[in-house]
């Protein structure tokens, strides 16, 4: 299935843009919210932990959604449309780093989708360009809320920080968010990927071995590669106490060899805990 093939079911309804036109005023003194970008069936701000002026600091952007309505993951799975940070209209902005939160399976008319429903708080670390001076953050931010229609959604938003400027009242929402991401850290999550090999009988696919330290209870995997190719949702095919395998089918490529090179993101997944895994394919595959 292409691209092409898995947005074509999508009933684009209307672009709402959320903010439009000039960057909304965030106000003389620096806050720990920005404002509400509202539109159909969604709102979405930045809100801030305290920074000290220090060369990191913590934000986050908060969407939510209306009941029965739901937003996309990174990759938004068999059909759907994947969000987009442009971050280019802040002041004194060096890098962004954003943590998607575990997202889950959401089973629609033309397979299975990836993303939220209700609310998401996504954590964002911030890198300044020079520390002890003020941050003014200007996100462009594109995403799809979906029920039986899809809208893609264009929200401005915006927030001031200044060094001790603001309070601390989201830095729970912040930290209990950022507890539900997948941890990065070599081993942090007790699992791991044992093993990644093509599919055999002219199918073109990858076959991916994970294991779990104390025992498997609900593996789930996640995959993430070049935009050149597709790769469907992976398929539980084998469970034993602490390994899991599953099938991920590629689309694009005549065969598994022509992703040798390149790299995949793999997110394994058990229960609560779930490990983020940068995977190269190289030819000993």
């Amino acid at each position: 299935m292409s691209i092409l093939q898995r947005l074509m079911p999508i009933a684009v309804l209307a672009l709402a843009v959320l903010g439009a036109g000039p960057w909304p005023l965030a106000g003389a003194e620096a806050s720990a919210a920005g404002d509400w970008a509202e539109g159909p069936h969604t709102k979405a701000r930045l809100i801030a932990a305290r920074w000290d002026g220090g060369a990191a600091a913590e934000i986050a952007i908060e969407i939510r959604l209306e009941r029965g309505w739901k937003t996309y993951w990174r990759n938004p799975g068999d059909a759907g449309v994947p969000p987009r940070l442009d971050w280019s209209g802040s002041q004194n902005l060096k890098s962004t780093s954003a943590a998607w939160p575990v997202p889950v399976k959401l089973p629609d008319p033309y397979g299975q989708s990836i993303g939220y429903k209700g609310n998401v708080v996504v954590p964002v670390r911030l890198g300044a360009e020079e520390a002890g001076k003020p941050i003014k953050i200007r996100l462009d931010l594109e995403y799809g809320v979906c029920a039986e229609v899809c809208i893609p959604v264009n929200a401005k938003l915006s927030l001031d920080l200044a060094p001790g400027g603001q309070d601390g009242r989201f830095e729970a929402l912040i930290a209990d968010w950022k507890a539900r991401t997948p941890a990065r850290e070599a081993g942090a999550s007790g699992l791991s990927v044992s093993a990644v090999q093509r599919l055999t009988g002219g199918k073109t696919g990858l076959m991916v071995t994970i294991t779990g330290k104390g025992g498997l209870t609900a593996p789930d995997l996640l995959v993430e590669g070049p935009e050149a190719f597709y790769f469907s949702i992976p398929e539980l095919v084998s469970k034993q106490a602490d390994r899991a395998s599953f099938k991920i089918m590629i689309d694009g490529a005549d065969d598994a060899g022509a992703l040798m090179g390149h790299s995949i993101t793999l997110t394994l997944i058990d229960g609560k805990r779930a490990q983020e895994i940068t995977w190269p394919l190289g030819k000993g595959m």
